[in-house]
């Protein structure tokens, strides 16, 4: 062999034993869950065939009064009040009896042409430039939400309108108390979405890097108690290693490689570990 194949040789036997090499790193990656985009277009089209069919059929008396209790105690949390108690109390009270009346499909009727309409409001918001009555009372909050954390530097929002949906829905759900109650609580896959957006994009108004890494780690620890599949003990290695604190972050990945030894992420995990642990061992007492 010539001495330049030698060298040739050489060079690649270097470079993949970096390859396979577990090396100290610092994480960058987000840990996601597994969204199934064939079951959101399915969700989301028959919240839109819903709403049509609430402008087709005109709304019953009680299901419109519960739309309007809906919008008051919107329009009181878009002005940071607290919502007037007894509008809690009727709502959820008017949102029983209709239930056990078995006005179970008119209420998810009401729900998905809330949406619509909440949809439409954020739209002509980003138009405008102005809120509308309509986005106060069917956002409540989003509006000083978005404008601080979701919207791009040419004005548009990071949320389609399918994420839109999916929000209000969760909204809606706290406020009439039906957060988790079939057919109205979130489904896993709706949960996963919920949680995907806020992890990619944590709401608050502080918004510092690292106010926003602990925000993603309540959503992670939150979504690893109600997801068997999200790798939670990974995610929280990797955020506590953002926030410096390698004990912490060594604790959550070891449990994650000793559950997961030859994962997709065992071995991202693997290098992260031995960044916590010379961190770690760093500032351990002597």
């Amino acid at each position: 062999m010539s001495s330049a194949l030698v060298l040739v040789a050489a060079a690649f036997s270097v470079v993949g034993a970096l390859i396979v090499t577990h090396r100290p790193t610092t994480p960058h990656v987000l840990v996601l869950p597994r969204i199934d985009l064939a079951h959101q277009r399915s969700v989301e089209a028959k919240e839109l065939a819903r709403a049509i069919g609430a402008r087709d059929q005109s709304l019953s008396r009680g299901l419109r009064a519960v739309g309007e209790l809906v919008r008051r105690i919107g329009a009181d949390l878009s002005k940071e009040s607290a919502p007037n108690p007894n509008n809690w109390e009727e709502l959820r009270g008017d949102v029983r009896r209709l239930i056990k009346q078995g006005h179970t499909d008119g209420l998810l009727r009401l729900r998905a042409l809330q949406s619509q309409l909440f949809v439409a409001a954020v739209s002509e918001w980003l138009d405008t430039a102005r809120p509308s009555a309509d986005l106060a009372e069917l956002g409540g909050s989003f509006h000083r939400l978005a404008q601080e954390n979701w919207r791009k530097r040419d004005g548009t929002l990071v949320y389609g309108d399918d994420d839109l949906r999916l929000l209000f829905r969760f909204h809606w759900g706290k406020l009439t108390g039906l957060s988790g109650q079939a057919p109205f609580g979130p489904s896993l896959e709706e949960l996963r979405r919920y949680y995907s957006l806020h992890l990619r994009h944590p709401p608050g108004l502080d918004r510092s890097p690292h106010n926003a890494t602990k925000a993603r780690l309540a959503f992670a620890r939150a979504l690893g108690r109600v997801d068997p599949d999200y790798p939670a003990d990974l995610a929280e290695g990797m955020l506590q290693l953002r926030l410096n604190e390698p004990i912490h972050a060594e604790r959550a990945l070891r449990k994650h490689l000793q559950q997961n030894p030859n994962g997709p992420w065992a071995h991202i995990a693997r290098c992260q570990l031995q960044e916590a642990t010379l961190l770690a061992n760093a500032i351990a007492p002597l």
